[in-house]
């Protein structure tokens, strides 16, 4: 079916911004819960984002009105100096559940998404950017077209990591 092949080509191209940077709540200075406050190694912590949307854009979606959770629940496993840098190692667990009613592609479908993200980040504390972000997930979906009754599924599983350089200028 070309409307759920669609969505799940725009959904994976997104899929990214919807856990460790998701799209709306993206804090480049403070990534692990928007922040600048004191964590103990060992210490956990949760962010928590729960949204209703009304005619705005999700990635995949155009003209999506629903709501979503999106729960970021993180762990300061370790501090190490390398190279004169203090380095975090966090590891991250996210959970997405997402549901509503699109209106693009000439139809009305209602929509539902659940799905997970574990990861490990390194974080430069001493120059303040990330450094690594190994993430995997599992995202899985399913939707019925609301004038045709018309239903498809979508699972999304994959990998992802990131690396990023720091240079000074």
């Amino acid at each position: 079916n070309d409307v759920a092949n669609e969505m799940i080509e725009n959904s994976s191209a997104n899929i990214l911004n919807m856990g460790f940077m998701n799209h709306s709540h993206t804090n480049f200075y403070y990534p692990f819960g928007g922040s600048d406050s004191v964590r103990s190694v060992g210490e956990s912590w949760k962010v928590k984002f729960d949204e209703v949307s009304s005619g705005g854009d999700v990635p995949g979606m155009e003209d999506f009105v629903g709501s979503s959770t999106i729960e970021h629940n993180y762990t300061l496993k370790k501090i190490k100096e390398k190279k004169g840098d203090l380095i975090a190692y966090v590891d991250q667990e996210t959970i997405i559940t997402m549901s509503g009613i699109t209106f693009d592609w000439e139809s009305e479908t209602e929509v539902l998404f659940s799905g997970k993200m574990d990861g490990k980040a390194r974080f430069n504390l001493t120059k303040g950017y990330l450094v690594r972000d190994k993430i995997s997930f599992y995202l899985k979906g399913s939707g019925r077209d609301l004038k045709t009754d018309e239903t498809f599924s979508v699972i999304i599983n994959s990998e992802i990591s990131i690396k990023n350089k720091y240079k000074k200028k």
